[in-house]
C-alpha cells in the first residue's frame, strides 16, 4: 500500500489555519484527509475535547512521552508544549490516508527534514498585519501582555513564510480553503505520477 503524505498548515495565531483545516476536513475533495491530534502542556480552552482537539498532558508526561520518542517534533509556546504523535502520524500515512496537521514553523521545518517530499508545507497568511492583530483583539483569549507576545511571534514568523512551499492569503476564508483543497489535490497528482 502507498503511504500517504503530510499536509503542515502553518502561519501567525489568528491567520485562520485551525479554521482553514476544519473547513478541509469537511470537504467532499479531500476526504482522505485525517487530522493528527497533537500533545500539549497548555490548559484546555472552554470547549475543547481532551483526545479530540488535543491530548492534554501535564509537564511531566509530556517530557516522559519525549524522552521514550512517541514524541516525532515538539515546540514551546507562550510557556506551554506541544508536539506530534509518532504513533498517529505514522498509522495515517502508512493506511495510505494524508494526514493533516497544524504547526508552527520550527515543527514544520522538523517535520520536512524527516519526510522529505512526502511533507507539504503551507503557510497561511493573514490580509494584513493590521487585520492579524484586528483578528487576535476579536478572539479576546487572552489578556494584552499575551496579545503583544503572540504578535511579537507572528512577525518572526511571517518572515519565514519563504521557505515554505506553498503560500496562501487567508482574505477569504472559502477562497482560502478552494486554494489548500487544489494544493492538496495537486501534490497528490505529482505522487501518482512519480510511481
Amino acid at each position: 500500500m502507498k503511504q500517504g503524505k503530510i499536509f503542515v498548515i502553518s502561519g501567525p495565531s489568528g491567520s485562520g489555519k485551525t479554521t482553514i483545516i476544519e473547513k478541509l476536513l469537511e470537504n467532499k475533495s479531500a476526504r482522505n484527509l485525517r487530522k493528527t491530534i497533537s500533545f500539549t502542556t497548555r490548559p484546555r480552552r472552554f470547549g475543547e475535547k481532551d483526545g479530540l482537539d488535543y491530548d492534554f498532558l501535564d509537564h511531566k508526561e509530556f517530557e516522559r512521552r519525549v524522552k521514550s520518542k512517541e514524541i516525532l517534533e515538539h515546540t514551546k509556546f507562550l510557556d506551554f508544549y506541544y508536539g506530534t504523535s509518532k504513533k498517529r502520524l505514522e498509522e495515517i500515512i502508512g493506511k495510505g490516508k494524508d494526514a493533516i496537521m497544524c504547526l508552527d514553523t520550527k515543527g514544520a521545518f522538523n517535520l520536512k527534514k524527516k519526510f522529505g517530499k512526502r511533507c507539504v508545507l503551507i503557510f497561511i497568511l493573514p490580509p494584513s498585519k493590521n487585520a492579524l492583530k484586528l483578528r487576535l483583539n476579536f478572539r479576546r483569549r487572552e489578556g494584552s501582555s499575551e496579545l503583544k507576545k503572540r504578535l511579537e511571534i507572528a512577525k518572526k514568523e511571517l518572515m519565514q513564510a519563504g521557505k515554505f512551499d506553498y503560500a496562501i492569503i487567508n482574505d477569504k476564508l472559502n477562497s482560502a480553503v478552494e486554494e489548500t483543497v487544489f494544493i492538496i489535490s495537486q501534490s497528490k497528482k505529482k505522487r501518482s505520477s512519480n510511481v
